[in-house]
């Protein structure tokens, strides 16, 4: 059904991607970034999971931490090596593909593992009920990333991002006042569901407002993966979604 699509069903995204996502804009990012990445895998473990001292009970928590270290580490070089111009335009596809992966490791991986250790160091919860929380929490996110792909294919197909169409017009006018109603309305529910989850098991003030924020912030990231599917699609089957020296 996508591969039926042309160019110019794509033409509002690419607009954006252009725009806001250039090479040397991602190349920035990335020098911003690699700081950033190793205090979020620092407060992740050793302050949300707490290796030096009180270790949460959550399952393989030794492992995660060895792995998602060497991933850093390797995540960290691309980025380097990226930020310079000869790889970063010659290479542009790849580097994309660095940007979505930084992206959900600093905002996705990160915040979600650290809530699942905050909630691995009650004595209340055991490893069984940790993996139980842990399957439904991934569920409810990969619902999201499917909800958002079909809703965006169907948006395709009826020309829904193509400029200058009457439906395009309607889409640049209540676009970001639809995604609000929509993130709004999905907050409220998985507030109210998280709440109902973690309140047995006797965690403070301000213990719950981060489990609570860290789980809304991964669920709001899985509406932003599809549209980063999307674009690096068009990157890989339009050329006019490249730069050129």
């Amino acid at each position: 059904m996508v591969g039926k699509l042309k160019e110019k069903d794509f033409e509002a995204i690419r607009n954006s991607a252009l725009s806001r996502q250039t090479p040397s804009n991602l190349a920035g990012a990335f020098i911003i970034c690699i700081p950033l990445l190793w205090l979020m895998y620092f407060l992740v473990f050793y302050v949300a999971g707490d290796a030096t001292g009180d270790v949460t009970n959550y399952p393989i928590f030794s492992e995660m931490m060895f792995i998602c270290f060497w991933f850093t580490v390797v995540l960290t070089v691309l980025m380097i090596v990226f930020t310079f111009r000869y790889f970063y335009m010659k290479f542009q596809k790849i580097q994309y593909i660095l940007a979505i992966v930084l992206s959900h490791a600093l905002f996705s991986v990160s915040v979600y593992l650290a809530a699942l250790f905050i909630i691995g160091k009650s004595d209340r919860v055991s490893e069984d009920v940790l993996m139980k929380i842990t399957l439904i929490s991934l569920s409810s996110m990969v619902l999201v990333v499917i909800v958002t792909i079909i809703r965006f294919i169907i948006l395709l197909n009826k020309g829904a991002y193509r400029k200058g169409t009457a439906k395009y017009v309607q889409r640049t006018e209540h676009e970001g006042s639809s995604y609000m109603t929509i993130i709004g309305v999905a907050t409220i529910g998985l507030v109210v569901v998280l709440e109902m989850i973690i309140s047995p098991f006797g965690f403070g003030g301000h213990q719950r407002i981060v489990i609570i924020l860290s789980f809304l912030v991964v669920h709001i990231m899985s509406f932003v993966l599809p549209v980063q599917l999307v674009i690096l699609y068009c990157k890989y089957r339009f050329k006019s979604f490249n730069f050129d020296y």
